[in-house]
C-alpha cells in the first residue's frame, strides 16, 4: 500500500509493465492503452527516448523525471516486428489508484478475513485449515497484482503471487475431497 501511494498525483507512462518491460492487459478506459495510440497488451518495450531498456522499473524512472503530457518515444516489439510509437506521460490519479490498486486489494483482505474467520471459528477441520490456505493464496495473488506491474517493492513479488496462482487449484481440488466429509 505505501509503495503504491508515492504514484499517486506522479507521471507515469499510461500504461503499466510486467517485468521484463511487456505492457500488462490492466489498463482503464483513459489510458494510452485504450485511446488509439498504438499500443497494445504484451508488447515489448525495447527503447524509451532513445534509450534501450531491460526492466521496467528502467522506464519507470525515465518517466518520473518527465512533466505529465510530455510525449515519450518508444521502439516496441510486436510479432517480430519493430514499431515507433510517441505516447504522452500521464499523471496517476487517485482514481487510478483506487481502480486499479484499491480494489483488487480489497477483494484480496476479503479473503483473508473469510479464511482466516472459517480456521477461527473450526480449527480442528482438515477442510478449514486447506479453506484458510486456500483463501489466503488467493488474497496474496489480488494484492500483489499492483506490486508486480508497478512498483517492484517486494524482491519475490512475483514468485510469491505466482506461487499463490499454482496452488490455487490443487487446493481447490484439495478442499473439493475433504470438504463433504
Amino acid at each position: 500500500i505505501i509503495q503504491g501511494t508515492k504514484w499517486i498525483e506522479k507521471p507515469f507512462p499510461g500504461f503499466l509493465l510486467y517485468n521484463p518491460v511487456v505492457v500488462s492487459q490492466v489498463t482503464l478506459p483513459h489510458w494510452a492503452q485504450s485511446q488509439g495510440l498504438g499500443l497494445q497488451s504484451y508488447d515489448k518495450i525495447i527503447e524509451v527516448d532513445g534509450k534501450k531498456v531491460s526492466r521496467s522499473d528502467e522506464v519507470y524512472s525515465i518517466i518520473a523525471n518527465k512533466p505529465v503530457g510530455t510525449p515519450i518515444n518508444y521502439v516496441i516489439l510486436r510479432d517480430n516486428n519493430f514499431i515507433k510509437l510517441t505516447i504522452p506521460t500521464m499523471k496517476f490519479t487517485i482514481s487510478d489508484f483506487l481502480q486499479v490498486f484499491g480494489i483488487e486489494f480489497v477483494i484480496g483482505l476479503i479473503f483473508l478475513i473469510t479464511g482466516a474467520s472459517v480456521y477461527f471459528l473450526k480449527p480442528d477441520l482438515i477442510s478449514s485449515k486447506v479453506f484458510l490456505t486456500l483463501c489466503s493464496s488467493i488474497g496474496i495473488w489480488f494484492m500483489e497484482d499492483f506490486d508486480y506491474q508497478t512498483t517492484y517493492s517486494l524482491i519475490y513479488s512475483v514468485n510469491i503471487s505466482y506461487l499463490a496462482q499454482i496452488f490455487t487449484p490443487a487446493l481447490l481440488i484439495f478442499l473439493a475431497l475433504v470438504f463433504p466429509n
